[in-house]
């Protein structure tokens, strides 16, 4: 996955539904148990899509907080 690209995409108000399905669109390998999470930094990430940098700021909190989600659980689950 390339979450944080996401993230790095928005800050310059440039994310579009292709970068959505680059980020997100594999998920082999991703344990059943972290998919809920995988599922909610995609919702976050679409919110992203077509927004400049300015809109975007209304989302990164949430996205901040999702991709820490994220990267806690792979920390627990890959250790």
């Amino acid at each position: 996955m390339q979450s944080s690209r996401i993230g790095m995409l928005a800050n310059q108000g440039q994310v579009s539904a292709a970068d959505i399905n680059q980020a997100f669109g594999d998920t082999k390998g991703v344990p059943p148990a972290a998919m809920p999470i995988v599922q909610d930094i995609k919702a976050v990430s679409e919110k992203l899509v077509g927004k400049d940098a300015q809109q975007a700021t209304a989302f990164l909190g949430d996205f901040s907080g999702a991709l820490e989600t994220l990267t806690a659980a792979a920390e627990r689950i890959c250790s």
